[in-house]
């Protein structure tokens, strides 16, 4: 069952070809810029979903996968967080990301 989703990437990490382990790397998404994708999450796999929108990953002309764990779905009349706290003992930074 399909379940498109617009989400934000708030996490560095690796484009696969498929769900984690059984894919191949595609290509990386830095976390400080906002990605903006559409994912399917009826078609989640091993906490991977695939890609819909773009439609092919690049110049590689493959469905890209991203782990879920590294999204953020984008609602109207909410803005998204990301909170990154540090043993060291510095302070908290807060960046918007959606």
């Amino acid at each position: 069952m399909t379940d498109l989703k617009h989400v934000l990437v708030v996490g560095s990490g690796p484009v696969k070809s498929d769900a984690g382990i059984h894919g191949q790397d595609l290509g990386y998404i830095w976390d400080y810029g906002n990605v903006e994708l559409t994912v399917d999450f009826g078609l989640e796999h091993d906490g991977w979903v695939p890609i819909t929108n773009p439609p092919a990953w690049k110049e590689t002309g493959k469905q890209g996968w991203v782990k879920k764990s590294r999204l953020a779905v984008d609602a109207v009349g909410e803005t998204k967080l990301l909170v990154t706290t540090f043993d060291d003992g510095r302070a908290p930074t807060v960046r918007v990301v959606g």
